[in-house]
């Protein structure tokens, strides 16, 4: 199918596909492995827009299918959720390890618009309130007197960790001046 050696030249010898492909050769030139959205901002000299992102997403697929470089998925976990993210590899190159495949990212980590991410953020705290409800729920059913005093005493040491980051949480958000009424 593909019988260029595998060097950086392979690289340059493939007809490039789409715009995208361009973006993706050269980035791989200059790389053993890039991050798609990070080669697409560098490209742009902004963040990708919504559809920019998935057309390049899309282009990265048929990048990789055409045997110009591999794909890896990454699993990133972010303030507001795990995500996957794209990193294009050469294909002459061994599996990188996940420390390269990060590095490939070069801290991306957010591939949306500010809209976007609010509305992330809202729906996250959204969950930690029904979470933490329904923790205080089970928790008030807990009947610490059927507990041991050594259970009990651990059960209060794996909470302290937990319960200090929740006071913490709860000083910030006390801190925080209600919005003006007009």
């Amino acid at each position: 199918m593909n019988d260029a050696e595998p060097n950086s030249d392979h690289y340059v010898r493939q007809p490039p596909r789409s715009r995208w492909h361009r973006v993706f050769a050269a980035a791989l030139r200059d790389r053993p492995a890039v991050g798609v959205l990070v080669a697409v901002t560098d490209h742009l000299g902004r963040p990708p827009s919504r559809s920019e992102a998935n057309a390049a997403r899309r282009a990265a697929h048929s990048f990789a299918a055409s045997g110009l470089g591999r794909l890896e998925h990454i699993q990133v976990s972010e303030a507001f959720g795990d995500h996957n993210r794209l990193v294009l590899v050469r294909s002459e190159l061994a599996s990188p390890s996940i420390p390269e495949l990060l590095a490939a990212l070069d801290g991306d980590c957010v591939d949306r618009s500010p809209a976007d991410l609010r509305v992330a953020h809202t729906q996250s705290s959204r969950r930690l309130v029904a979470d933490l409800v329904e923790l205080a729920k089970q928790a008030r059913h807990l009947q610490l007197a059927q507990l041991t005093d050594a259970e009990r005493h651990e059960l209060a040491a794996r909470l302290a960790p937990a319960l200090s980051e929740l006071g913490k949480f709860k000083r910030q958000l006390g801190k925080i001046k209600p919005p003006a009424v007009r």
